[in-house]
C-alpha cells in the first residue's frame, strides 16, 4: 500500500485583506474540476496575484498524483472557519483528507493546503469475531500468512498486519504455466472470489487496468478493491481483482458464497494473486489490520476449526 500521503500546495504572494464568508461556489466548483480531471482549470481558482506559473504547473502535477492515488471527492464539508480561512474534510473514494482554502474578499483563493486525515479514536481489533469462510473455491496456496514477518511480510506494517496473500499452484510449485508472462498464464487468473460471509459491500474501486508483465502500479496500489463490513463491525478488503469483474456496488447486501468478481494482477502486484485482510476500518489508508481466522477449512488434506493458514499451506474450504 502507498506511505503516508501528505501534500502541501501553497501559494502565498498576497494576504487577504478581510475576513470572508465560506465562498461556497469557488470550492464547488474545485470539486467538479477535481473530478472531471480538468486541473489546468483549477489555477483560475486563485487570485491574480498569487500566480506563479511554475508554482501551478507544479499544482497541476501534484493535483493529477492525489486523484490518482485516493480517487473522486464524494463530498467535501466544512468543519471550521476562521477570519478568512476555511477547513474542510474531503472524504474520496479510497481515504479522506483535510483541505483548507484562504481566501481574499472576492472569493479567491490565495492558499490551499491537502494534508493526510488522521482519524481519531479508531476501533481495536485483534482477530476476527465473524464466522467466515475461505473466500474462494477450489484449492489455494498460501504464499504470506502467519504470525510472524517470517512467515507474513505484512507483519511489518501495521495496515496490513495479519494480511494474506493467496495464489494457485499446480503440483510442481508452480503459480503459471509457460513462461508466466501474460495473466492468462498464471492459474489464479480469472478464479472465482466470493464473499466468505454475510455482509455489506462499503467500498469498491473499479477501473484500473490488470498489469502487463513486469510492469507494477504503484499509484494505485490495491487495484480494483471491494470492502465488505460485517454484522460486527469488521471490515473485509480484497484487493488486486480483474479488470471489469467486480459484480458488487457499494450499499449492496452479499451473502457467504456469493461472486463479488475475479481473480486478477492489479495494482501494485507482482502476479495474479488475491490480497486478503480484516481490518478495523473500511479506509484504505489509516486501518490496522487483524488477524484472521477461518471456520471449517481443509489446511493440507486435514481438517482444521477456527485455523489462522500460515505461508506454504494449501487451503480449501471443506464443503458437505
Amino acid at each position: 500500500m502507498v506511505g503516508i500521503l501528505s501534500l502541501l500546495l501553497s501559494l502565498f504572494s498576497c494576504e487577504a485583506e478581510s475576513p470572508t464568508a465560506h465562498c461556497s461556489q469557488t470550492q464547488e466548483t474545485f470539486v467538479t474540476y477535481f473530478n472531471s480531471g480538468e486541473f489546468h482549470k483549477i489555477p483560475s481558482l486563485f487570485a491574480e496575484d498569487s500566480k506563479t506559473k511554475s508554482q501551478f504547473k507544479k499544482m497541476v502535477t501534484d493535483m493529477e498524483y492525489i486523484r490518482t492515488v485516493v480517487g473522486n471527492i464524494k463530498t467535501m464539508n466544512v468543519v471550521a472557519t476562521e477570519k478568512n480561512k476555511v477547513s474542510y474534510l474531503s472524504t474520496h473514494e479510497i481515504t479522506t483528507m483535510d483541505v483548507s482554502f484562504l481566501f481574499n474578499r472576492e472569493c479567491k483563493l490565495t492558499s490551499m493546503l491537502i494534508t493526510n486525515h488522521f482519524p481519531k479514536d479508531l476501533p481495536k481489533l485483534t482477530r476476527n469475531t465473524t464466522s467466515l469462510s475461505l473466500p474462494f473455491n477450489d484449492e489455494w496456496y498460501v504464499f504470506w500468512g502467519g504470525t510472524t514477518v517470517e512467515q507474513n511480510y505484512h507483519n511489518a506494517h501495521q495496515n496490513m498486519k495479519g494480511a494474506f496473500d493467496f495464489l494457485v499452484y499446480d503440483k510442481n510449485g508452480k503459480s503459471y504455466r509457460t513462461d508466466g508472462k501474460r495473466n492468462e498464464d498464471y492459474y489464479a487468473f480469472g478464479k472465482k472470489i466470493i464473499a466468505p460471509c454475510d455482509g455489506e459491500v462499503v467500498r469498491v474501486i473499479k477501473g484500473v487496468k490488470d498489469n502487463v508483465w513486469p510492469n507494477m502500479n504503484k499509484m494505485q496500489s490495491y487495484g480494483n478493491t471491494v470492502v465488505i463490513k460485517t454484522a460486527q463491525q469488521e471490515f473485509l478488503l480484497f484487493a488486486h481483482m480483474q479488470a471489469g469483474s467486480v459484480v458488487v456496488q457499494e450499499g449492496q447486501k452479499v451473502v457467504t458464497g456469493q461472486k463479488l468478481g475475479l481473480c486478477g494482477n492489479s495494482g501494485y502486484s507482482t502476479e495474479p494473486h488475491l490480497h486478503f485482510i480484516v481490518q478495523n476500518v473500511a479506509d484504505l489508508f489509516h486501518p490496522t489490520g487483524a488477524y484472521c481466522y477461518f471456520d471449517n477449512i481443509l489446511v493440507n488434506g486435514q481438517l482444521k476449526e477456527d485455523y489462522m493458514p500460515i505461508r506454504q499451506d494449501r487451503i480449501k474450504n471443506n464443503k458437505p
